[in-house]
């Protein structure tokens, strides 16, 4: 945000009595040359093409003029008119979640010229990097927009390439030997507990990496589960976890020692459709999605599905609705009687987490963050200038080759007929694909990584929403947790052999850390 000051106080006088009012007027002007005029072609249930004007029918549209690969709007337009913040879709649901405003998108792009030009008409210095930052109230919502990282080389946080902790043995005591971590969390006590899908159970290690205990078994009974593929571990008060087990709709207590307490079974949604616990609350009280597909699609056809999230109270039962999202598009496609529905290429479906207070809600990849409270009102919309990557054909080709250089015998066969139709791509590859919040409520993004990128990228906000910078962290490394001093992940070797890490999180530069 801008300083006090005299320097600070000439930027903003300048923004409010000249650039300001020139902004809007070029910001109503660019909305109305952007806005698409009505479509003239429905591609209904055949190939649609992505960017163009919603129909009322929920197809996507576009020009005749327009050819494979090209939009008039950006691929995210997908809740009603561009152009405007708080718009509703088609169906009138105001928690659909709204499409940045065109100005808004500018103002990112545009900032720092525009303050370059302020600092030079008033005779001061350009802001640094830190000042690039807007925040402010607006029809109820708080609205947060950066335009460059705050961090610095002083002041950015680093890990260390070396592992303070390391849990996990190729050869050894069947208790360290780590068949599948589909989950991690570090508890108040300094103990880990570990989900592992080899076994269906969770177990706890000590501060220093000793095995304590373990709980659970494959099964449907209190305290068992079904399938380790979807365990996610969750806190609660009083240092309790819950433990998530999709697709049954219900979680597993553990207290810290590593006893079962109880099992919550989630109530169905008002839909019908079956929940999953993805968050919880600060109070106890719960957050779930619900995913609902069109049926009856054929091959051939795009189907969509809805994604609803759900406010629960701490014993299972609906509360609130709280936001909706449309999923990534999906491809019928059929093989020798074999049929299936892949994500169209360079896609990604939603994610939305609980920071405790609140939900965080990111939708298609786009750096674009939806603040709602439990009771399903907005209350904050976060922006930032993040980095957008043309979908060129070369792109296009290494997604494939990268899709299909892990696939085998007839899961490959499928996969080539598949990528040998001419699918509708998006304009851009997404910029993110996962969202996590620490223990001081920083938003960690991870970045989308496209084909060929060794390393994992996250995008670090602030509580306040400002984009502090990024951190790299091995490819072969998948992040679980962030505290305050640490980053809990697996981590796999050249065996493929599993193990568990815990790097040091520093938010000086000491020698020898990751960026």
């Amino acid at each position: 945000m801008i300083k006090p000051g005299p320097t600070g106080d000439r930027i903003i006088r300048i923004w409010n009595e000249l650039l300001r009012p020139l902004w809007h007027a070029w910001g109503v002007r660019l909305r109305a040359l952007l806005r698409p005029a009505a479509p003239a072609a429905c591609m209904g249930d055949r190939a649609p093409v992505f960017g163009g004007t919603r129909c009322a029918t929920r197809a996507y549209c576009a020009r005749p003029s327009l050819a494979r690969g090209e939009s008039s709007q950006p691929m995210t337009d997908l809740t009603g008119e561009p152009g405007t913040f708080g718009a509703l879709a088609a169906t009138g649901d105001p928690r659909l979640i709204p499409e940045p405003r065109v100005n808004e998108q500018s103002f990112l792009r545009w900032a720092p010229l525009l303050a370059a030009v302020a600092a030079s008409l008033c005779g001061c210095r350009t802001p640094a990097a830190s000042e690039w930052f807007v925040a402010y109230d607006s029809a109820g919502a708080r609205l947060a927009i950066s335009a460059r990282p705050a961090w610095t080389d002083q002041t950015s946080w680093h890990l260390t390439i070396v592992p303070d902790r390391v849990i996990g043995v190729a050869d050894g005591p069947e208790e360290y030997q780590l068949d599948w971590i589909s989950d991690a969390m570090r508890l108040p006590s300094g103990a880990t507990a570990v989900g592992v899908a080899g076994s269906s159970e969770v177990r706890w290690y000590d501060g220093s990496g000793t095995y304590m205990r373990r709980a659970g078994r494959r099964g449907g009974g209190p305290g068992e589960f079904n399938t380790m593929a979807d365990l996610r571990m969750w806190p609660l008060p009083g240092g309790m976890i819950a433990i998530s087990n999709s697709p049954l709709p219900r979680a597993n207590v553990f207290d810290t020692a590593g006893r079962f307490v109880r099992t919550i079974p989630l109530q169905a949604a008002p839909t019908g459709a079956r929940p999953s616990l993805i968050g919880t609350f600060a109070d106890g009280t719960l957050l779930t999605m619900t995913s609902e597909a069109d049926a009856g699609r054929l091959p051939g056809q795009i189907t969509r599905s809805t994604v609803r999230y759900f406010h629960y109270s701490a014993n299972g039962s609906v509360l609130a609705e709280i936001a909706r999202a449309e999923t990534a598009p999906r491809y019928v496609h059929s093989r020798r009687g074999v049929t299936h529905s892949p994500y169209l290429p360079l896609t990604v479906p939603p994610v939305a987490t609980a920071d405790s207070l609140s939900v965080l809600v990111l939708r298609a990849g786009e750096p674009v963050l939806e603040r709602f409270d439990t009771s399903g009102r907005l209350i904050g919309r976060i922006t930032w200038r993040a980095a957008r990557n043309p979908v060129t054909p070369e792109l296009y080709r290494r997604y494939v080759a990268a899709s299909l250089g892990t696939l085998t015998g007839d899961q490959r066969r499928l996969y080539e007929d598949y990528y040998r139709l001419e699918l509708p791509l998006p304009e851009f590859a997404p910029s993110y694909r996962g969202i996590l919040v620490d223990e001081s409520r920083h938003i960690w993004l991870e970045r989308f990584r496209n084909p060929g990128e060794a390393d994992r990228t996250w995008d670090i906000l602030d509580q306040e929403g400002r984009w502090l910078g990024s951190l790299n962290l091995p490819g072969r490394f998948w992040l679980h947790r962030a505290g305050n001093d640490y980053v809990l992940g697996t981590a796999l070797d050249s065996l493929e052999v599993e193990r568990l890490e815990v790097h040091r999180l520093s938010r000086d530069r000491p020698p020898g850390g990751r960026r």
